[in-house]
């Protein structure tokens, strides 16, 4: 990842911590994460804020992620909210790594940095929630850093069914390209 920083361009290692057994999100969750952001950005659209605990049906994520319901939908979505509150990206820091001259291999001291979270609690439904109520929604307490990106307008959802249809490599290339520097 490239983010200017004190008026230079500086290359910051991204990693990506694992959800304990549900492991690292997937292309799945790719497309209800977009289908996430699609219904965050609609309900900012209506509400003029979101709170910083947002409430969406099963029915709603697979609705603006375009899926179909079903049984097996619907345990995705699932996982796919427990396994991005577990999910965890560090900035700044690089995975230790052994050194291959030592006989021991020992481990290199790891690069200071930050750690961050997208999700903080995810209550599924059927759970019973912070205030002692049983849950008939997905409720998800968005991480400060992205409610105001949220609510900045900083948010960027990929048309992937565009992406996908393009032809040519430079095409592609193009769109990616295009989705980096907006983050930048």
């Amino acid at each position: 990842r490239e983010v200017f920083f004190r008026g230079e361009l500086r290359k910051i290692p991204l990693v990506i911590y694992a959800s304990g057994n549900l492991g690292l999100p997937n292309s799945v969750d790719l497309e209800l994460f977009r289908g996430f952001e699609r219904w965050a950005l609609a309900e900012l659209g209506r509400e003029k804020t979101l709170p910083t605990v947002v409430k969406i049906s099963g029915a709603e994520i697979l609705h603006y992620a375009g899926k179909e319901s079903s049984g097996r939908a619907y345990a995705e979505v699932d996982r796919f909210f427990l396994r991005m509150a577990g999910t965890m990206i560090a900035a700044g820091r690089s995975k230790t790594s052994f050194d291959e001259t030592e006989s021991d291999r020992s481990l290199e001291e790891t690069k200071k940095g930050i750690a961050f979270k997208i999700f903080g609690t995810v209550v599924v439904p059927g759970q019973v929630n912070g205030t002692g109520h049983l849950a008939d929604k997905y409720e998800i307490e968005l991480a400060p850093w992205y409610r105001e990106s949220l609510l900045n307008g900083n948010c960027f959802v990929i048309d992937h069914a565009l992406f996908a249809g393009m032809r040519g490599s430079l095409s592609k290339l193009l769109h990616q390209l295009l989705h980096n520097l907006f983050y930048l």
